[in-house]
């Protein structure tokens, strides 16, 4: 019985026009529809494995996943069939720019392209799981590329291979994946994957684009306890930001746990790195404005308040530093008073004597307090209207006012007190 060629000219209704590659598990066609006008691959299970049932459940399985995540980002499924020889088909994406592999393999890519090149895969990575998909597969030779319109490209994800829905993927009874790009956690059977396992896939990914080598020996089985850490990346390649050292092994570390929790966190940190310039840093808080310190009080305790008295702080007296009378503030057109307010231009200046350069905690009680009263004096020098006549001043902080069973009558008018001015510990640098 003669063999059929191949590959075969004819697939269905799409004519065969060359072969994209083939491994193992599987050959890649390329083929034009006829009937749509459109280049597609397609690809067929290997020869070798036809007779086996549960690779070729794998194989439909693949096609089905492929279907499920219908997204740009991901190889779409658009047909599928069986060969006359009872090998399955199915036709997808036709991807005509090739794979990362091939533009990494003489040379590693400047970390910006890298960078970008990786923020797409996690962004494919994304759309599978959040279709429920774990990948199990991320390697530079299925990252590959398409063209779209005005010369313009697309990376997309492909080879669902070992696929594998994330409910089910809790405990794997096969070992699988890439030597040099499966996380640790794959070489082992019955342990639990994730998305993290995912993680680590693009993490080494990144770390082949940018310094041309696999992060860890692809020969030898990875153990989480005795392999040694991967070197930074920017100790192979000058130019490679620490920032992105960081983002690099965290993905790849060696426990899922300390990894990025998924393909989003992971992208927000490539982002991050990609929109600032090397070293960028949020901007720094900027300087408080120093203010004006008092002196610590003078050695001799003022005397004691009389009994019962309660000592009530003067609001006007926790501002921090009061302005020079007269002098002009910062968006005021008129000089500022102790409140704060404007003063009036009629006031009266103080006499000669010492000027108080700062405010108090509290006003001095005692034989330092004004024999007149302790509310604030206004900083032009002024004092507040004297109390109505016949009201006997009251010790304490605080004036009282006169309380009287009759209608209040106007003060007679009388001369104000000389100034007293206020007392200011001398100042010991």
């Amino acid at each position: 019985m003669s063999q059929s060629p191949w590959p075969p000219e004819r697939i269905g209704r799409y004519a065969v026009t060359g072969r994209v590659g083939s491994g193992g598990f599987a050959t890649v066609l390329r083929a034009t529809d006829e009937v749509l006008q459109s280049v597609v691959a397609i690809k067929v299970l290997a020869a070798n494995w036809a007779r086996e049932s549960d690779m070729r459940d794998r194989f439909i399985v693949e096609a089905r996943l492929l279907r499920r995540a219908d997204s740009d980002r991901v190889v779409r499924v658009h047909d599928i069939g069986d060969l006359p020889d009872g090998r399955p088909y199915f036709v997808m994406t036709f991807a005509d720019r090739g794979t990362l592999a091939q533009r990494i393999e003489a040379t590693p890519m400047p970390w910006r392209v890298a960078t970008s090149v990786v923020a797409e895969i996690a962004r494919g990575l994304q759309v599978l799981h959040d279709a429920g998909i774990l990948h199990r597969d991320v390697k530079p030779s299925n990252v590959l590329f398409r063209s779209l319109p005005g010369g313009r490209e697309q990376l997309v994800l492909g080879d669902l291979g070992l696929g594998k829905l994330l409910g089910q993927s809790s405990g794997m009874t096969m070992v699988g994946g890439t030597p040099g790009f499966m996380a640790p956690e794959q070489g082992f059977t019955g342990v639990p994957l994730g998305v993290r396992t995912d993680v680590y896939g693009a993490g080494a990914v990144l770390y082949r684009a940018l310094t041309g080598r696999s992060p860890h020996d692809p020969d030898v089985v990875i153990y989480p306890a005795t392999t040694h850490p991967a070197v930074p990346p920017s100790t192979l390649v000058a130019g490679v930001p620490p920032e992105l050292d960081h983002i690099v092994l965290r993905a790849i570390a060696h426990d899922p746990q300390r990894r990025h929790p998924d393909a989003t966190a992971l992208l927000a940190d490539l982002d991050r790195v990609l929109t600032g310039p090397p070293g960028h840093r949020p901007p720094a808080a900027p300087p408080r404005t120093p203010t004006a310190v008092m002196p610590p009080p003078p050695a001799t305790p003022p005397a004691a308040h009389p009994a019962g008295a309660r000592s009530t702080p003067n609001p006007a007296h926790h501002a921090v530093a009061r302005p020079t009378p007269g002098q002009p503030v910062a968006g005021r057109s008129a000089p500022v008073g102790s409140a704060g307010h404007a003063s009036p231009a009629a006031a009266t200046p103080p006499p000669a004597g010492p000027k108080p350069t700062a405010l108090m905690p509290s006003r001095p009680q005692g034989p330092y307090a004004s024999p007149v009263s302790s509310a604030p004096h206004n900083s032009a020098g002024s004092h507040p209207p004297p109390l109505p006549q016949g009201t006997p001043a009251q010790p304490g902080p605080q004036a009282v006012q006169a309380q009287s069973s009759g209608p209040a009558e106007p003060a007679a008018p009388s001369t104000p007190p000389p100034y007293v001015p206020e007392y200011v510990p001398p100042y010991a640098p």
